[in-house]
């Protein structure tokens, strides 16, 4: 399966990366973290569902499933061999309400 950053997703992984430099997180500590977010989420291509069903969780009906990758969630949703990466939040965020204006 071929993974696909959505533009909300990647403007999610600038305002992360913005907000850790903008707590004084030397550069190199916040490239580290992406790049092991981004490669903890790469894990998707060969097992899509290791992520959980969104909906089963949470008990609203939605397609959407979660992806924890510390210290973030990665929102995706698998569509036909691509997984499409949507939105990533931070563990703290509530997530849940963009969630269900995107089904």
């Amino acid at each position: 399966m071929k993974l696909v950053y959505f533009e909300p997703a990647k403007r999610d992984l600038e305002r992360f990366r913005m907000f850790m430099l903008s707590n004084d997180i030397p550069p190199e500590r916040v490239n580290h973290i992406l790049s092991g977010m981004l490669d903890s989420i790469r894990t998707l291509e060969s097992n899509p569902m290791l992520g959980y069903s969104i909906g089963a969780k949470h008990g609203y009906t939605t397609s959407h499933r979660a992806f924890i990758t510390d210290p973030c969630i990665a929102i995706y949703k698998i569509s036909g061999d691509e997984i499409e990466i949507r939105r990533i939040y931070h563990q703290r965020e509530d997530y849940i309400r963009d969630i269900l204006i995107m089904e």
